[in-house]
Formats: C-alpha cells, sequence, structure tokens
C-alpha cells in the first residue's frame, strides 16, 4: 500500500525507500541467472560495457528479470503512484562491482569525488547511449530499483540522489533551459542550481526504491567486498505518450495521474526545503568559488571554500580545496595557517585513507613552526607503513609533503637521513621515481648554488675560493645550461682570480657572451665583458684601438640598459665596468661618461665620483 508518507516522499524529495516488497524467491531466481552469467564470463565488448553501465543485455527481458516487478506487489505498489502501469517488459542489470571508483587496485579507497557538483545526471539525454540522438530525450516517469542484496552503508556503489532536485530541473527547463540539454545532453545540464546536498542511498534486499525520471542522480563508489544486485527499470503509466514526451520536462506531474490528488491537496515548492537558503548560499559561493580556484586566487578562494565546508562539513572538495587555497595563499598569516590546517585536518577526516591532505597539513603546521608535528603528520603519511593511498593525479601533494620531510630534516640538523627517507617514499610510491629524481636534481642546485654565493660574497677570497668557485659555477651551468646567473657567475669567477692564465681568462670571455646571447637586455654581462677583455689586454700587453673600442660599446650598453636593472646585488662589477671606461677612453671623453654613467645609476653616484679620482686603475 502507498501510504500518504510514501506519496509526500517521492513529491517533495524526488525518490522513496519502500521496504520489502520483493520476496526471496523472485531475488533468488534473478539472482541465480545473473550468478551463473557471471560464472560464464564476459567477452571483452561485454566488459567494456559493464564499465559504461550496460550489462546482461542477454538478460533485460528474461522471466526471472520481469517476475520482480510482474509477479510480486512491486506492480501494484507502482501502479498505486503513477497511474494505470500494465508491467515491464525489461530491466536493466545494473551490477556495481568491488573497486568501482576507487583509487587502489584492492578497492578499499573511494574517490571522495563523487561529491562533486557537476557528476550528476539524469537518464536518457543524447549521448548517453547510441541511439540517444541529439534533439530528443528518452524521457519516462519514474526510475525504479528492486535492491537484490542489501546496501547497508555508504560507499557499496550506492545510488545517490539530490533531494527536491526535480524540482530546481522543471524550473530550469520552464526558463529556457531544455534546448541546450536536448541537444548537448549531459554537457547541457545547469551545474549551478540550488541542489540539496547528495544523499547515498542505503536499502536492504527486497526494498523497492523509486525516483522521479528528473530526479539529479548518480553512483558511489564501491569499496565494499560486495557486488551491489540492483535491477532498475524505467516505467510510466500506460496512459501517457510513448516515445520522448516533452511537455513532462517541465510539467515533471504530468505523467503521474495517480498523483493528482495528492499534488492539488499538497502545494509544494522548493524554497519550502528546510535547507533552501544554505543550498541556495553553496550554488552561489561555488561558481565564484571554482573560478578562483581554477585561477590560483587563492586569497579570494579560501574563504569561500572555508564558508562552503562550513555549511556542508561532509564535502571532501570544499574542505580539500579550502584548505590548499588559504596554505597558498600568498598573503597568509598565521591565523590563516591555523584555519587551512583545520580544514585540512577535516579533509583528512571524510577521506582519512588518502595521503594528500596529510601532506597540506605537514605543510601548514612547518610554516607554523611546528616542525615535531609537521614531521609526525608527514612520516605517517608518507614513509611508515600504512594503508594510506595516493595516485598520480595525487603527485603535486605528494612532492609537497617530500619537501616537508627534506626541509624539517635540514631545519633540525638530521639532514643526513633524507637519503633513507628519500628510498622509502620511493619504495612506497614508485609513480613519483621521475619527480623524485626531479626534486634531487633541484636540492643539489640549490646547495651548489648556496657554496657559490658563499664563496663569491666573502669579503676578502683566494685563489683557492676562486678556483673552487669556478669550478661550483661550472658544474651548475652544466646541469642549467639556460643559466644566466651561472654563466655569469663562472665568467666573474675567471675574471676576478688574480692567479689566473690567459686561458682562463678567454674562457670567462666566452661564457660573458653566451650570457649576453641567453638575456642581450641584462646590463651585468656587458659589464662582464669590458672587464674580461681589460684583463686579456692586461696580460698580453697588447691594446689595440679594436679592444677599447669592444670595451666602450660594453661600457655604453652598461649605461643604456640600466633601466632592464633592478637589484643592487652587483653594483661592484657596473662601478668596475666604469673603470674599464676610464681605462678604455681618452682622457677628455672621461668626464661626460663619468656624468652619464651617473644619470644612469644615481644610487652610485659617490662611488662613481671616487672612480672619476681614481683614474685608469685597472690592468
Amino acid at each position: 500500500m502507498v501510504t500518504p508518507a510514501t506519496r509526500k516522499a517521492i513529491y517533495e524529495e524526488g525518490f522513496t525507500i519502500i521496504p520489502s516488497v520483493v520476496p526471496a524467491k523472485q531475488r533468488d531466481d534473478a539472482l541465480r541467472i545473473i550468478n551463473k552469467a557471471l560464472a560464464e564470463g564476459m567477452s571483452k565488448e561485454a566488459a567494456e560495457k559493464v564499465k559504461n553501465g550496460v550489462q546482461f543485455e542477454h538478460l533485460q527481458s528474461h522471466a526471472a528479470i520481469t517476475s520482480l516487478i510482474n509477479q510480486t506487489p512491486a506492480k501494484k505498489l507502482i501502479c498505486d503512484l503513477i497511474g494505470d502501469f500494465e508491467g515491464v517488459y525489461g530491466g536493466q542489470v545494473a551490477l556495481r562491482f568491488p573497486g568501482h571508483s576507487c583509487l587502489d587496485a584492492d578497492g578499499r579507497c573511494p574517490t571522495p569525488y563523487w561529491q562533486h557538483h557537476r557528476n550528476w545526471h539524469i537518464d536518457g539525454l543524447p549521448g548517453h547511449l547510441p541511439s540517444h540522438l541529439p534533439g530528443t530525450i528518452h524521457n519516462f516517469s519514474a526510475l525504479v530499483g528492486v535492491v537484490l542484496q542489501d546496501v547497508p552503508e555508504e560507499h557499496c556503489g550506492n545510488l545517490i540522489v539530490y533531494p527536491g532536485s526535480h524540482w530546481l530541473l522543471q524550473d530550469h527547463f520552464r526558463a529556457g533551459g531544455l534546448p541546450a540539454v536536448e541537444e548537448k545532453g549531459d554537457p547541457g545540464l545547469p551545474r549551478s542550481l540550488p541542489f540539496a546536498e547528495s544523499v547515498q542511498v542505503r536499502a536492504r534486499a527486497g526494498d523497492l526504491v523509486i525516483a522521479h525520471y528528473q530526479l539529479a542522480h548518480a553512483i558511489a563508489p564501491n569499496s565494499s567486498p560486495n557486488i551491489r544486485y540492483v535491477i532498475y527499470f524505467r516505467v510510466r503509466p500506460a496512459s501517457c505518450p510513448r516515445g520522448y514526451h516533452r511537455e513532462a520536462m517541465t510539467n515533471i506531474w504530468i505523467d503521474w495521474p495517480a498523483m493528482h490528488p495528492f499534488i492539488t491537496a499538497h502545494p509544494y515548492e522548493p524554497s519550502l526545503r528546510p535547507s533552501y537558503k544554505d543550498d541556495c548560499e553553496v550554488a552561489s559561493l561555488l561558481v565564484e568559488a571554482d573560478r578562483a580556484f581554477t585561477a590560483h586566487e587563492h586569497g579570494t578562494a579560501g574563504p569561500l571554500f572555508e564558508r562552503l565546508s562550513a555549511l556542508r562539513p561532509r564535502n571532501y572538495i570544499f574542505a580539500h580545496h579550502g584548505g590548499i587555497a588559504l596554505l597558498y595563499d600568498s598573503a597568509r598569516t598565521p591565523a590563516s595557517l591555523e584555519r587551512a590546517a583545520i580544514l585540512c585536518q577535516r579533509a583528512s577526516a571524510i577521506a582519512p585513507y588518502l595521503v594528500t591532505p596529510h601532506c597540506q597539513l605537514a605543510r601548514a603546521r612547518q610554516w607554523q613552526g611546528r616542525l615535531a608535528e609537521a614531521e609526525q603528520v608527514v612520516r605517517a603519511a608518507l614513509i611508515e607503513d600504512n594503508e594510506l593511498v595516493a595516485t598520480k593525479e595525487h603527485i603535486d601533494a605528494l612532492m609537497e609533503g617530500v619537501r616537508v620531510v627534506r626541509e624539517v630534516l635540514d631545519a633540525t640538523g638530521r639532514g643526513a637521513q633524507y637519503g633513507a627517507a628519500h628510498a622509502r617514499i620511493l619504495g612506497r610510491f614508485p609513480f613519483l621515481a621521475e619527480k623524485l629524481g626531479e626534486d634531487s636534481a633541484r636540492v643539489e642546485l640549490q646547495q651548489l648554488w648556496r657554496e657559490a654565493l658563499s664563496l663569491v660574497t666573502k669579503p676578502t677570497k683566494l685563489s683557492s675560493d676562486w678556483l673552487r668557485a669556478r669550478a661550483v659555477f661550472k658544474e651548475i651551468v652544466k646541469r642549467d645550461p639556460k643559466s644566466y646567473m651561472g654563466l655569469l657567475g663562472c665568467g666573474i669567477a675567471c675574471a676576478y682570480d688574480p692567479s689566473v692564465g690567459l686561458d682562463i681568462v678567454l674562457e670567462g670571455l666566452r661564457l660573458a657572451q653566451q650570457a649576453i646571447e641567453l638575456d642581450p637586455a641584462s646590463p651585468l654581462a656587458y659589464a662582464l665583458l669590458a672587464r674580461l677583455t681589460v684583463r686579456r689586454d692586461g696580460l698580453t700587453q697588447v691594446f689595440t684601438a679594436e679592444s677599447k673600442s669592444a670595451v666602450l660599446a660594453a661600457t655604453d650598453i652598461v649605461v643604456s640598459f640600466a633601466p632592464s636593472l633592478t637589484k643592487r646585488d652587483h653594483d661592484w662589477l657596473l662601478l668596475d665596468a666604469l673603470r674599464c671606461a676610464m681605462t678604455a677612453s681618452d682622457p677628455g671623453d672621461r668626464p661626460a661618461y663619468v656624468v652619464r654613467f651617473k644619470n644612469a645609476y644615481p644610487h652610485l653616484a659617490a662611488q662613481a665620483d671616487g672612480v672619476a679620482r681614481e683614474g685608469c686603475v685597472i690592468s
């Protein structure tokens, strides 16, 4: 018997569960033929259809399938609910195997992205099947599911529904949104309607699940050890038009004549839902939050997803994206770091088997200065034996965790332990091999740079310092041939080591030319070129007019390209270029050049006057 509560549920929520409708005998008959078909195996083509939700087509009209409705109380219940129903001629054998939409090979860890607001659909749209062509929709009145075995928990391949969404889609189609769906199918569906939070339907064997055709729905992952056995029937009253009934898309109860008396007595609209105000806020915020997150506008996205997570605390995506945005906002503060940590913890609680939120939580703790906590979290995520999982899609988050490991060990004086940690991480996540190699190379390059800069910035440098600096810069250039500053540093080591001979100075000239080719608008390599040219001529004791012209040309560029130089780390090199110009120019031209130099680099005016007083001092 269809109770008023059943009618109210299907009317307002768009779905209902009627318990214990289909007897065990009919369920067992259906299970027997399905399991027999499974035992006989599937062709490659059939297996591919299983992935797409079309399974065992040869069983669809089998008597054991149709009897689930036609020979049980289900037939009368459907008739009482929708109208003059005569029975079914076939049904969809809808199995969901263990591991469906799971992240790991064992099928234990459901992807949390089933909650994404773009994952839902309605049936029969163009593109769903080869026979579903643009311009028409294969609609019906109700989707009826017969549950053959218990679906007692979430993530058992459950039907996911969005309560009340049938009303919102009706309003959208009335407002002109129907043609886009008729032509495009799923891409034409609206993705920013104020849907209520999704529900994974739990049911027992023999239960009847009935949903309005226009109720948005999806399928949950199956991380259980069991196959989900449900048979779906798509039904409508005998008196309703066959084929595409376009009017029913904008008048959703027209094909439910048995509901009309109830509808007349119970006026309803979506705004009466208790959650409607929050649902509208979620829909409004989500559009801007998605846009800002995609555009890496973390300062905007973070607070939006934080609010969304407060409204939907079980939504992994909202917590995860909010944590990322707050964490990587360039304007982050101690307070926003703590808020990021809270969201990362929430994401970990929702999907405790995922590595990624643990890595981001570790980064938050590290930046908060809570190094012991950061190490504890990231070791649990990446190094210790556990069942946490990650896939290639999570490489960026994993590498962030790797960097936390390295940086925390370095900061606590245990950098030598990183090698063992690296090996352990690679063993757990072998797909990180390439990225770990790149990261190690990056860190080694950083170490080379630190050593090189410590050598060339010494107040007093010995020839051995210059020799080592030259070797380190050569290694930098070997690893990164396009490094302008690496070429410049190696050239500087060639130019300023007083013990080197002509061969090293000539090598420096080649390096300066390579740097100029990489960045012809930077004045530094021209200043170095001038210094090395003067040094070469000093060693050969040959001062030709050609080399003087080359020095003056280079120093002229140093003055002309001054606006491109924003940092003052190499002021000493610019002043040396001025000395080179003084050395190469005629005495009468020197004052004018000094004036030009001071105009180009006003912060060096006093030093330039000092160079002018020194006269020609470079050899």
